[in-house]
């Protein structure tokens, strides 16, 4: 957005509607609200929307249709309302310009598809161009549950323009599918299928064994004149088991379907009963296997979970499952691309880890120096990043993620985990105990009354092989557990100091000291009247709930956005250049032409789904 010079001693005059929320939309760009608004605002001109309307009201109603279709793409119902305009004041070639942006950007639209259809049959004189339309439509969501209106628009088309095979031939295609007025659509074909010659009612393979068993029953009878009739009951029986066995489909799929109460794109959440049953769903699809009906599911439930890191990455697994990596690859890039907020981290890890096993390691660090800088002070994001460089073997580099990671922490819970995680680090991968035990040391000041800190040091001592040390350096730390400074409550230092005598029954080597620490726990619990001697197990295992790490991981990032380093793109789709969470300032928050044509494109989730109606012909 460009910025508005003002002259020296003049008074800043109030900001336009346009303008305000103009710089609404471009601080928070999921601000669904202030996007309704503006683009009331933009169609709200002098006038009306005319042929006549001024240029620089033309440019505002594009500025503001482009960007918001472009954050979001799967608002069919806005790409109609784009297209009558442009129609208005661009004529049809604009508006169909629309139409094929709003059908690639959302190519599952069953209702995009009907009203892009229509208005070809209404400005184009081509039938065959109107046929390859409903074609390319087919294509994209004949296989849709949901689909029959798609199908009967088809249909009623071609029978306007006296194609009675054709409309027959595309019921054909129509009966092998499970719809949800799969009924009704079958009771039309038998009624249109009495009109037509037998030669279109079944291949010609399958009339070649009809014929031979209506002659067979026919041999020796002088009468042959019903032998059309019997074919045709034959005919009629093979159709009704292939009745019987999609409606059969129809009925498993029916419990799902009438479960989706949002079928389209909102950006609010939906409830957790629409999650359950989208994934319910798609557990099902999975275990039927085909490949094709699969991918349509996965295509509409990403429409009304497009918000929902799972189901991206869930649709990624599976096609890279199959074997389509770069389509996976596409998943992945639409979602951080376009639908996943950077703040929203999980869904670039699990890319990140994606890359990773494909050996595309300097894109998977990209992805991991991306999310580092968003989400700052992440610990599931430090953690799977410097386990990254480890397992690159760059040793230091993943020290040095954890160090500065551990300087930069502000949080408590943060900097304890981290020091814990810091030393391990130490002890496992660098051999260096001595580094591990004086970080525990020079901690345990600070971190004196957290449980998971001094559980963790003191089986850092525990795990040691020196024996005498061991029993050394535990003395010491149970000195200071049970001292008045450690303010843990008496059952927590009471389940620390039994880990140690354990292991002094275990494997010590001083019966003065292992009477020494049982007289002293004997002690301790003797002052505590709540602490008895039987839940010792319960206790061990709540020093390792509610870690710092635990709770984090179920804290959703808030740190402000940032722009990432780089922009990773699939080898078959231009994506912009600049992120669209990236510089959200109002100067820079401006149409890209060049952008938004390269995001329509063409994305089919990487796939090229006109493979998928070889099935059903």
């Amino acid at each position: 957005m460009e910025e508005k010079k003002v002259d020296a001693g003049t008074i800043d005059q109030p900001k336009s509607e346009y303008d305000r929320l103009w710089e609404a939309v471009s601080k928070d760009p999921n601000d669904f609200k202030s996007w309704e608004e503006l683009i009331a605002v933009a169609e709200n001109v002098e006038g009306g929307i005319t042929p006549n309307i001024k240029p620089e009201d033309v440019e505002k109603i594009h500025r503001v249709y482009e960007n918001f279709l472009y954050k979001f793409p799967l608002c069919f119902g806005y790409w109609k309302k784009y297209s009558d305009i442009e129609m208005i004041i661009g004529g049809v070639e604009k508006a169909e310009e629309v139409f094929e942006k709003g059908v690639n950007a959302i190519h599952n639209s069953i209702d995009l598809w009907i009203q892009y259809c229509d208005f070809k049959i209404q400005h184009c004189k081509d039938n065959e161009k109107i046929r390859d339309l409903f074609e390319r439509g087919a294509q994209n969501v004949g296989l849709d549950f949901q689909s029959q209106p798609f199908w009967e628009k088809y249909v009623e088309w071609e029978e306007t323009n006296h194609e009675e095979a054709k409309a027959f031939a595309i019921l054909e295609r129509v009966i092998k599918i499970p719809l949800h007025a799969y009924t009704v659509l079958f009771e039309k074909y038998s009624n249109l299928s009495v009109t037509r010659p037998i030669t279109e009612l079944v291949p010609s393979d399958k009339l070649k064994e009809v014929e031979e068993i209506v002659d067979k029953s026919l041999e020796g009878k002088d009468d042959k004149s019903n032998r059309e009739q019997l074919i045709r009951q034959e005919i009629h029986k093979i159709k009704s088991e292939q009745y019987m066995k999609v409606q059969s489909e129809v009925q498993k799929r029916w419990e799902f379907e009438m479960e989706i109460k949002r079928p389209y794109f909102h950006v609010k959440p939906l409830d957790q009963f629409q999650l359950k049953n989208w994934r319910k769903y798609l557990d099902f699809e999975e275990s039927q296997g085909d490949f094709y009906r699969i991918y349509t599911l996965y295509e509409r439930c990403l429409v009304s979970c497009a918000l929902y890191e799972e189901f991206w990455e869930r649709y990624a697994k599976y096609l890279a499952s199959k074997g389509n990596i770069q389509d996976a690859v596409n998943v992945f890039l639409k979602a951080i691309n376009v639908f996943i907020p950077p703040n929203y981290p999980h869904i670039r890890l699990a890319f990140a880890i994606f890359q990773e096993e494909q050996g595309n390691i300097k894109e998977a660090r990209e992805l991991y120096q991306q999310t580092m800088a968003t989400v700052s002070g992440h610990i599931e994001t430090i953690e799977y990043y410097y386990n990254f460089e480890r397992r690159q073997n760059n040793i230091q580099d993943a020290e040095n993620i954890l160090t500065s990671s551990l300087n930069e922490a502000t949080e408590d819970n943060i900097k304890i985990y981290l020091t814990v995680k810091l030393a391990q680090f130490y002890e496992k991968h660098k051999q260096d105990v001595d580094a591990a035990r004086k970080l525990f040391k020079d901690s345990i000041e600070k971190f004196l009354t957290n449980k998971f800190f001094l559980y963790n040091y003191l089986q850092f001592e525990l795990r040691q092989k020196d024996i005498d040390s061991v029993q050394e350096n535990c003395k010491e730390l149970f000195t200071i557990i049970k001292s008045e400074q450690c303010t843990l409550s008496m059952n927590e230092k009471i389940v620390l100091g039994k880990l140690f005598y354990e292991f002094l029954m275990d494997r010590g080597t001083s019966v003065s000291l292992f009477r020494e620490i049982g007289d002293d726990i004997k002690k301790m619990e003797q002052s505590d009247k709540n602490t008895t001697t039987n839940n010792t197990t319960g206790r061990k295992r709540q020093l390792t709930e509610n870690t710092a790490y635990e709770q984090q991981q179920k804290r959703v990032a808030t740190q402000p956005m940032v722009t990432p380093t780089a922009t990773m793109t699939p080898q078959t789709q231009a994506y912009p250049s600049t992120g669209y969470y990236g510089d959200m300032s109002a100067a820079s928050y401006q149409y890209n032409p060049q952008a938004a044509q390269a995001y329509q494109q063409n994305y089919y989730g990487g796939w090229d789904y006109s493979q998928q109606q070889q099935t059903y012909q």
